[in-house]
């Protein structure tokens, strides 16, 4: 007999078939810790604490969204490929805890086996990843890169990202693009698609430099450090992003952007903001423009970039040797640019701008900055020739640059008498050592535009202090020049969870709850859990599996198949949302009784198979309700709910 499947007659979350073995029952496993030691090694070992895993995509492979790879410190030769939902964390941090992919391939789409060649990316984030999946605590190197479809691109050195993971405390160094191609991006992350979040990683000595080109055929390199494509918007926060190159100047036809970051900013259907915050970016070197940061166009660039709070010194290029901005719309307030060298712009050039791509350039300190032999605007070079220019220069301190501090549109004599901005030495605590806290009597305290400021200074402390003793003077708001916010000396008091150093002892609500262990405790971190989901709006806010409460399924329907499938609507409320199936037998024409049901291997999504199926002339129902850590919904009635709990 041909078996039959259908949806039964009653309405809510549940489903009949007619089939003609009896049922079997299986159970599932819930969320689980699997673990990794290269002391295993040569042996595959099993996953568990005491036979750990040898190498961490074997953990991979295995696991389910949800599930953390524990990785115990060690050498692990391999590129690893993430899975979504599942974090990889090391035991002992990244100073003793290593991935090298030198001369090692690719993982493939399965997350188990090994593409052809010798060349990777260190870690690979294919598409489906949420800030639920976490990658922390590794020193990652020895990365070539990999080859995408686009026919004259490699990218993604260390980090290779198509989605929005969270990268933080990695050390990511030493990765070097290779191939044949003409344009190298993202020597140490590449992000081509999404919103990650990447923070609290030391990001350095990596290269996208290709070979020389030819003047028919020039060669491109961009993000020695970090890369950012048109269609993302990465958080990149509270980094150091060092030593870092795109592009050689030494080498002809051969052009680089961004020897920190590069960034290229979305258009309209690519929605969010890039932004660039608490960084330090120094020591970085690229061909053309923008030393420690670009921040580029394509056609249709809309998104808006904020670089927020960054010490930007040290870096070299032809324009912009901190920065450079060029057709886009952003906000570059609160920085300090010093020591960076460039032709035009040692401190910072910007382009073309227009009424709808605003550029905004306030409450920098730019000081110290250098020129290559007949350069000229040692601190800024401004040139604009769009036909609706919006650029607007405020409240900015250009000190002690080389050669006309500003040139290009503005001059000396026109910039320093307009818009608040001004020439004083700023009073660094030690700028030959790259402390560019200020001394109390430093003319920047309070001089800042606060409408432009972000509320936090790089050290995360709250700006708006009142450091001169007159409120709202000379700057209404009392916020300072540059990246750091003056305060007096601390006075030590008992360490309190409020986002501040009570204790005095340089770091912030120490010995207090920090669930996501993102650095910023949870009393502060609007986001306790990094899922992705402002507190507020998050019924687990402790738990990253969960963040929306489910609710009764929908479209619940049966199919034929080889075996046949349950299918309904999956509801998108946290990576540890499980649906449990519960199912029974009906005989005659009586009512069902669902107190006598038994349970399905629970599933994550959809669709489910169905592997057995009721003897000859009777059926089988199936109901589904989601459950995670905010709850559980319910089979549609009480009747159904009678239905024996399922795991």
């Amino acid at each position: 007999m041909m078996m039959r499947i259908q949806r039964g007659p009653l309405r809510g979350p549940i489903g009949f078939a007619l089939a003609t073995v009896p049922l079997a029952l299986i159970g599932y496993l819930p969320a689980a810790t699997l673990f990794v030691d290269d002391n295993t090694c040569p042996a595959t070992g099993s996953g568990t604490q005491a036979s750990p895993y040898c190498r961490i995509q074997d953990a991979i492979c295995v696991a389910s969204s949800g599930d953390v790879v524990s990785v115990a410190p060690g050498i692990y030769p391999e590129a690893i490929r993430m899975k979504p939902g599942v974090s990889v964390i090391s035991q002992g941090g990244a100073a003793i805890t290593t991935v090298n992919s030198s001369g090692k391939p690719c993982t493939d789409s399965t997350f188990c086996a090994k593409r052809t060649g010798s060349k990777c990316s260190v870690v690979t984030f294919s598409s489906g990843h949420t800030p639920a999946t976490v990658l922390d605590g590794f020193t990652l190197t020895g990365g070539g890169g990999q080859d995408p479809n686009a026919p004259v691109v490699t990218a993604g050195g260390g980090i290779f990202v198509f989605s929005s993971p969270t990268i933080r405390n990695n050390v990511i160094q030493n990765n070097v693009l290779t191939g044949t191609r003409r344009q190298f991006v993202g020597g140490g992350i590449y992000v081509s698609v999404g919103a990650p979040v990447i923070t609290n990683n030391t990001i350095s000595g990596n290269r996208a430099v290709p070979a020389a080109g030819v003047s028919s055929a020039p060669t491109f390199g961009y993000g020695g450090g970090v890369y950012s494509s048109f269609f993302s918007t990465p958080q990149i926060t509270g980094n150091t992003i060092q030593s870092n190159q795109a592009g050689d100047p030494n080498l002809a036809f051969s052009l680089g952007a961004g020897g920190g970051i590069a960034v290229f900013a979305p258009d309209a259907n690519t929605p969010g903001t890039v932004v660039i915050d608490r960084n330090l970016i120094a020591d970085n070197v690229t061909d053309t423009e923008g030393g420690g940061v670009s921040l580029g166009s394509l056609t249709n660039t809309i998104q808006p970039s904020v670089v927020t709070n960054n010490v930007i010194v040290g870096n070299l290029a032809y324009r912009g040797g901190g920065l450079y901005t060029y057709l886009n719309r952003n906000r570059v307030a609160n920085n300090t640019i010093g020591a960076n060298t460039a032709e035009l712009g040692g401190g910072a050039f910007s382009g073309d701008s227009d009424v709808t791509l605003q550029t905004i350039v306030s409450n920098n300190l730019i000081t110290g900055n250098n020129l290559m032999f007949a350069g000229n605007g040692g601190g800024l070079y401004k040139l604009d020739l769009g036909s609706t220019p919006s650029t607007s220069l405020e409240s900015n301190d250009v000190f002690g640059n080389q050669k006309n501090q500003v040139a290009g549109d503005p001059s000396d004599a026109t910039f320093f008498t307009t818009n608040g901005n001004f020439s004083l030495d700023p009073k660094y605590i030690n700028g030959s050592a790259r402390d560019y806290h200020v001394n109390p009597n430093s003319p920047v305290i309070d001089r800042a535009l606060s409408t432009r400021a972000p509320p936090a200074d790089k050290d995360n402390t709250a700006r708006g202090y009142d450091g001169d003793g007159i409120p709202n003077y000379p700057m209404a708001g009392d916020v300072d020049v540059g990246a750091y916010e003056w305060r007096p000396a601390c006075a030590s008091q008992p360490e309190i969870c409020d986002g501040i150093d009570n204790n005095c002892n340089g770091q912030i609500d120490e010995g207090f709850p920090d669930t996501d262990h993102d650095g910023v405790a949870d009393c502060v971190d609007p986001d306790i859990d990094n899922d992705g989901v402002a507190n507020g709006g998050d019924c687990a806010p402790y738990d990253v599996t969960a963040f929306g409460v489910p609710v009764e399924i929908r479209d619940l329907m049966a199919a034929e198949g080889a075996p046949p499938q349950l299918a309904w609507t999956n509801q998108m409320i946290g990576s540890g949302t499980r649906y449990q199936i519960a199912t029974g037998q009906v005989t005659g024409g009586g009512p069902i009784n669902f107190s006598t049901g038994t349970c399905l291997p629970s599933a994550s999504s959809p669709p489910a198979p169905v592997s057995a199926v009721p003897s000859l002339g009777t059926a089988f129902y199936y109901m589904v309700k989601p459950v995670n850590a905010c709850g559980a919904s319910t089979y549609g009635s009480p009747g159904r709910d009678a239905h024996p709990a399922c795991p």
